[in-house]
């Protein structure tokens, strides 16, 4: 198929950028392993994917190095980062950026930096081996796929919601017009999946309805929401409503309040019960994403949990076939399981 993508406007700063003109830095965050870098407190604190956050001691990456480098993500985002512009945020193909001025914090200057690769780091090969999830659940998130069921990937900041999100749009038919709505890229998409019928969108000033009457001109068959921090979980109602399934991540404390944390994003909660009733119709499977620390300081992240939603009659839903990461296939109720596997011709927790 042929890879159709709209450039929505060229990134200002690129990981080529950051390397040639903080090559100090770059060193630190080169490693395919980085997942976090935090200056705070004039200390330096990186994670990696499988290892505990570590304190690091670098001289060249002092307070004045990384005002410096504060003050080139500002310029290259337009913003004097002063008082009165004293957040900023960036991105390039692998990174997420923000910086803080002093002058908002107690603590002196901070920047975070986050690191989600271009490519997938968790895929349908490794995904049981490293202990993600076990081959029945793994099953599972295909034959979703393949169902056409809208998932909601949840966790806390750095669990690999993203991770999860590019492992299950894997599973897409690369034949299936595919749109990819973010404000910062980090699905990559067209990367992972090569030859994919694929749009990438990128949200300029937070105009996602713009995006989403593009990708309702696009014949799509699939949407992947970037992170649902609030405003964006009113157009997530909005996709589901002309039955496009879509895939999206958030910050949520379980898989089954995505309904309640999605409500609670909304400026506007008039008629909620209505509005909760219609996800429960609407979402059909919700992960909630973790990572545990093993005895010798190694980290996994894992499946905790997986919650299908349903709205049955009069009655809303919830069946957690997946608690504390073990798949418990009985709780799906058959009704709705047989549904399932009618539209994909197989047993749902099998290959």
């Amino acid at each position: 198929m042929i890879e159709e993508k709209i450039v929505v406007a060229n990134l200002k700063i690129t990981d080529e950028s950051i390397r040639d003109s903080f090559p100090e830095l770059w060193k630190v965050l080169e490693d395919d392993e980085v997942t976090d870098f935090d200056f705070n407190c004039g200390n330096i604190w990186f994670s990696t994917v499988s290892a505990l956050p570590k304190q690091i001691v670098d001289s060249k990456l002092d307070a004045a190095y990384m005002e410096r480098f504060a003050h080139y993500i500002g310029r290259m985002e337009g913003s004097n980062f002063n008082e009165c512009e004293h957040t900023v945020y960036s991105g390039t193909n692998t990174l997420r950026i923000t910086c803080i001025q002093e002058s908002r914090t107690r603590s002196g200057l901070a920047v975070c930096i986050r690191k989600f690769g271009e490519k997938a780091r968790l895929n349908r090969d490794n995904a049981v081996d490293i202990g993600f999830c076990d081959e029945g659940e793994l099953h599972m998130l295909e034959n979703v796929v393949d169902a056409r069921l809208s998932c909601f990937v949840g966790g806390l900041p750095g669990v690999g919601k993203t991770e999860t999100v590019k492992l299950m749009s894997s599973f897409i038919p690369k034949y299936e017009k595919t749109v990819i709505i973010e404000d910062v890229p980090e699905i990559n998409y067209p990367i992972n999946n090569p030859g994919a019928n694929c749009t990438e969108l990128r949200v300029m000033n937070g105009d996602y309805k713009e995006c989403l009457e593009t990708l309702l001109r696009l014949n799509t068959r699939w949407s992947i929401f970037g992170e649902v921090r609030g405003k964006e979980a009113k157009y997530l109602l909005e996709s589901w409503s002309h039955g496009i399934p879509l895939m999206a991540t958030g910050h949520v404390s379980g898989a089954a309040y995505v309904p309640d944390r999605i409500l609670n994003m909304l400026n506007d909660r008039r008629d909620s019960v209505r509005i909760v009733n219609q996800l429960h119709k609407d979402i059909g499977l919700s992960l909630y994403i973790n990572k545990h620390v093993e005895k010798d300081g190694t980290v996994r992240r894992y499946l905790q949990e997986a919650c299908f939603f349903d709205r049955n009659g009069e009655e809303n839903i919830k069946a957690m076939v997946v608690e504390n990461g073990k798949l418990h296939k009985d709780k799906i109720p058959t009704y709705l399981r047989t549904r399932i596997e009618e539209k994909i011709g197989k047993d749902l927790f099998k290959q």
